[in-house]
């Protein structure tokens, strides 16, 4: 899409992201209704019963089509700063075009393409919702169980401590592979993206590329627009409200919150040089060690340690905050950080030197420039917070529901057509920001890198 002719590419690149803004779990209840052994297919077919999708099948269909913008923007982004000169070059040497974009390409991009590959782990590691609902056992869907079913917390801490040690191997694992084959581009000769005129395989990507779409995007869509449709007569739209401002408040909430602090872990990150180099490293792995823990496990320490020595705070609000808070402060911090590393440190100097106080040097020059990247931070950790299932299960007020709840009450029982008018808010909701964020970095998500 980002290097070739085919018509309509940005805005290709643009639908290509959506899918980010369609929670797993939702897409999972709309295939299990339309795949499934007597879904909508099977009357569409004309046949007796489907074969069934539930299983790994369906949980590894629905967590592909619903995950991969995150490498799809990562390999967009490094598409469109990579200098066609290399290429060229390889050209040049009388490689083929397939040899360029397996062997050149490929391999420029390669850091990129790790990056997104490891957030891709690292969710599917962590994901609830969507296995649960395809009825795929994971290490999640049985802690769950523990905790909720058997109440077994001794079980249920055991296998937490197993998937935390398989996340932090896988995560270190693909840190490794990413900080490999890095390079870098000097500004002489350097050019835009060239495009590449596809010739006779222009038909067959652009059908390949709306195949994609139509099963990330039109399905689902479309199928809870049918549901809305179908059900909302029997719905009373004042708790749907209510759901909406929940999620929206404590979203907005947690997304401040981490924001603010997230402020000055980035700064220590940015500014980091000399004698507390490793200190800012060390720092920055710390407060971004929370990533790496599934939602399900950050949401079982803190009622162990609420109902242990915090027992005012269980069953409130505030722990709800918090969880969001350590799993999605890295978000904040790596956009702050990549704002505050394209402002030089020459400009705070120079307002110094002119007469201003450190505060203000830092209030008057650095937050206006910084503002941006804060505000993109802020969008990303929003939009994920909306869409959190597992931590917001467990940890929410008694009568506290949001959307995702009210999603996941009625489809863990089968009932998808009920959940379809509030996945389709979720999704119109989580649309927004997201269509904001891509507007401002032109498909690029920061914070997500």
């Amino acid at each position: 899409v980002v290097r070739t002719d085919l018509p309509g590419r940005r805005l290709l690149l643009a639908l290509c992201a959506l899918p980010l803004a369609i929670p797993p779990y939702v897409g999972a209840i709309t295939y299990a209704d339309v795949l499934g052994p007597r879904g909508g297919l099977r009357n569409l077919l004309g046949v007796e019963e489907l074969p069934s999708i539930f299983g790994f099948a369906g949980a590894a269909l629905v967590l592909t089509l619903f995950t991969y913008p995150y490498v799809f923007l990562f390999a967009a982004a490094a598409l469109r700063n990579l200098n066609p000169s290399y290429e060229e070059a390889a050209r040049g040497l009388g490689r083929g075009r397939l040899a360029v974009v397996t062997g050149t390409t490929a391999r420029l991009i390669a850091p990129a393409l790790a990056g997104g590959t490891l957030l891709v782990g690292l969710y599917v590691l962590s994901d609830f919702g969507a296995v649960s609902l395809m009825r795929f056992d994971t290490f999640t869907t049985v802690i769950y169980a523990e905790l909720g079913g058997r109440f077994d917390p001794p079980g249920a801490a055991a296998l937490s401590t197993i998937l935390i040690a398989l996340t932090l191997l896988f995560l270190a694992a693909g840190l490794r592979v990413r900080g490999r084959g890095g390079f870098v581009q000097t500004e002489a000769g350097f050019r835009r993206e060239s495009v590449h005129e596809l010739g006779r395989a222009r038909v067959p990507a652009l059908l390949a590329v709306g195949a994609v779409l139509g099963l990330a995007l039109v399905l689902p869509l479309a199928r809870l627009v049918t549901w809305t449709v179908d059900v909302l007569g029997e719905q009373d739209l004042s708790e749907f409200a209510g759901w909406a401002f929940n999620s929206l408040f404590v979203s907005a909430l947690a997304a401040s919150v981490a924001v603010g602090a997230a402020l000055p872990v980035a700064i220590v990150l940015a500014r980091r040089r000399g004698a507390g180099r490793w200190a800012g490293v060390l720092v920055g792995w710390l407060a971004q060690a929370g990533y790496a823990l599934p939602g399900v496990i950050v949401a079982l320490a803190l009622v162990a340690l609420a109902t242990r020595w915090l027992d005012p705070l269980y069953n409130t609000l505030f722990l709800l905050v918090v969880a969001f808070v350590i799993r999605f402060l890295p978000q904040a911090i790596q956009g702050q950080e990549a704002g505050l590393q394209q402002i030089g440190a020459n400009l705070s100097e120079a307002a110094r030197g002119l007469g201003a106080s450190r505060a203000g040097a830092f209030w008057r020059v650095v937050v206006p420039l910084l503002a941006p990247s804060a505000l993109a931070a802020w969008i990303v950790v929003f939009l994920t917070a909306a869409k959190e299932l597992p931590a917001t299960l467990i940890l929410r007020p008694l009568g506290f529901d949001t959307l995702p709840v009210r999603i996941w009450t009625p489809a863990r029982d089968g009932l998808y057509a009920n959940a379809g008018p509030a996945a389709l808010l979720l999704v119109l909701v989580a649309i927004v920001p997201l269509y904001v964020l891509l507007a401002r970095r032109r498909g690029v998500v920061p914070g997500l890198a």
